[in-house]
């Protein structure tokens, strides 16, 4: 990804552990962050569902259809 790439994403239901970098947050429905360029980061959840929407600017080429 570029350096200039932001990607965000909103928990629309449930809950999910997200991690970036080191740290870690319990995000709820409604939360939302930004996951700042070049920075690793992971999701994870113990609650059998959960509904996120995923923002990236610019839009990357493989989620286009």
């Amino acid at each position: 990804s570029a350096a200039a790439d932001v990607y965000k994403r909103q928990v629309i239901q449930g809950e999910l552990e997200m991690w970036i970098g080191p740290r870690m947050r319990l995000l709820k429905e409604g939360d939302c962050f930004i996951v700042p360029p070049d920075v690793e980061h992971r999701v994870t959840t113990s609650v059998s569902s959960c509904k996120v929407a995923d923002i990236f600017s610019p839009v990357r080429e493989e989620y286009k259809y």
